[in-house]
């Protein structure tokens, strides 16, 4: 019975000692491991081959759709009505999460923004009709309360697999799974149905995946790649964007869009976690992380959200080169650029909801999980209630004052917020 007894305990020690070890050694991966970041560990050198179709020599020039004269005309009278904190109010979205009650707080925003999983609890369909008819007409009557423009707002939604927010909605494989089908019109048939999904409810703005390749396996959104080939992810962001900006509104008998972005620009989950920073030259970046952007782009895509993360050691929002010079004034693309979100409290020098380098950069648009506690300096999550959309637009015009942001820069934010907006019809909704 002694050696029966001995026996059991010895096993009983020795799976524990196994789990610790195992325990260790994972922990010695996750967060341990120096990231790759000399080089990404995935190679593909036919695309890179001067003989390749694929093959980029430089950036292309001026590749994003042609503006419309009318809507450009509209934008400028619009802009010319307006003070300039009600611009700088055009450059945050809103948590959805933000109560009617306090919306008076944000009479002029025009703008929401709806975490996505955060709160994704399954309601009725009437109950969400309502809760977006309520911010819809909140703005609407304080507008003509205080005699001011009437601004629309977005309604952004995720959509990794399908939307959840209320009852019996469909859920679609993830990008990664979509990826290994190699099948562009399965793609746009899912991404339109999963936007024609967001907008019944009454969304008009979807988000879905990364539109950069995933490498390294660490990273928590490793699924929402369609693949690692960049010739794939070139074919395949494209037919995205082509099925979630559909053109036909499933509520109106009239012309009607829905708005998606094209997500990780440039080169996010390369190296480490999603703020690694990635060391490559000019000629990698451009053939192996843009081209499913540089399609997205050409598809007529209405928004860019920036990567998290860095390249050479320079934060993406606070790259004036890949922003204003590269994505602005190369590429032509005239829709909104955006940062991550909290993305602003990463970058030294600047706070949570102060960030005049990102703005100047090029950055258009911003946003912040709401009640975030964070103290002053980058990074520095603790304490004190810090409600970022209401101190940004407070600070920014601060900085606009002082000179550290030009009025042109901001001009430039909201025009493209209201670019989009009449492209997605919503004036006239």
């Amino acid at each position: 019975m002694k050696s029966t007894l001995n026996s059991k305990s010895l096993i009983k020690r020795g799976l524990i000692i196994l789990l610790i070890l195992l325990f260790c050694q994972a922990f010695w991966l996750a967060f341990i491991t120096p990231a790759p970041e000399l080089k990404t560990h995935y190679q593909h050198p036919s695309f890179y081959s001067e003989n390749s179709p694929h093959y980029l020599s430089d950036w292309p020039k001026n590749i994003a759709p042609a503006l419309n004269e009318q809507r450009e005309a509209f934008v400028d009278s619009l802009l010319n009505q307006l003070t300039l904190e009600e611009k700088i109010a055009q450059m945050v979205l809103l948590p959805e999460s933000i109560p009617p009650a306090d919306y008076e707080r944000y009479p002029f925003s025009g703008i929401v923004f709806d975490q996505g999983s955060n709160t994704r609890d399954g309601k009725k369909l009437k109950d969400w009709r309502k809760k977006l008819d309520t911010w819809w007409r909140l703005q609407k009557e304080y507008s003509a309360e205080v005699n001011r423009p009437f601004i629309p707002p977005f309604l952004k939604l995720d959509t990794h697999a399908g939307n959840g927010m209320t009852l019996y909605q469909t859920i679609f494989p993830t990008r990664l799974n979509l990826g290994q089908t190699q099948n562009p019109e399965l793609v746009e048939a899912v991404a339109n149905a999963q936007a024609k999904q967001a907008a019944y409810i009454g969304f008009n703005w979807v988000t879905e995946g990364f539109d950069s390749p995933i490498h390294d396996k660490r990273i928590a959104q490793m699924g929402q790649s369609f693949s690692e080939d960049p010739a794939l992810n070139k074919i395949l962001s494209a037919s995205y964007v082509k099925g979630a900006q559909f053109s036909q509104s499933p509520l109106l008998d009239t012309q009607s869009y829905m708005m998606t972005s094209s997500r990780g620009f440039l080169a996010l989950g390369s190296a480490s976690f999603t703020r690694g920073n990635i060391f490559e030259d000019e000629s990698v970046l451009l053939n192996r992380y843009a081209p499913a952007h540089i399609s997205a782009i050409t598809q007529g895509v209405m928004s860019i959200e920036l990567s998290n993360g860095q390249i050479n050691s320079e934060d993406m929002i606070n790259s004036k080169y890949y922003v204003q010079t590269i994505l602005k004034d190369t590429l032509g693309f005239n829709g909104i650029v955006m940062a991550p979100l909290n993305a602003t409290a990463q970058i030294p020098g600047c706070r949570l909801a102060a960030c005049s380098s990102a703005i100047n950069a090029g950055v258009d648009l911003f946003y912040f999980a709401s009640n975030v506690s964070i103290k002053s300096g980058p990074a520095s999550y603790a304490q004190e209630d810090y409600d970022a959309s209401e101190k940004f637009i407070i600070s920014t015009k601060h900085a606009v004052e002082s000179g550290d942001i030009k009025i042109e820069r901001i001009n430039d934010a909201a025009r493209r917020v209201f670019r989009t907006k009449h492209q997605l019809g919503l004036f006239d909704y």
